[in-house]
């Protein structure tokens, strides 16, 4: 499979994940049961992308970790 396709294809997939995040976060503000485990799994396939990429998928939360007074 040529590199474009491929591409395209984890770009599909990773769109699909993003708008099933999407919708999980709403599911969690409804509190439906069982939102906050699939949102958690959509998390761990969503860091996979990321790291597909090159991207390091909590960039703030890191920062903001570094930041802290417990860690300086």
């Amino acid at each position: 499979m040529p590199p474009t396709d491929e591409l395209g294809q984890s770009f599909s997939e990773w769109q699909a994940l993003t708008d099933a995040y999407a919708e999980g976060l709403e599911a969690l503000l409804h509190e439906e049961p069982g939102a906050a485990r699939r949102l958690a799994g959509l998390a761990d396939r969503l860091a996979h992308y990321a790291a597909l990429f090159g991207q390091d998928p909590q960039p703030e939360q890191r920062s903001a970790t570094a930041q802290s007074p417990t860690n300086q």
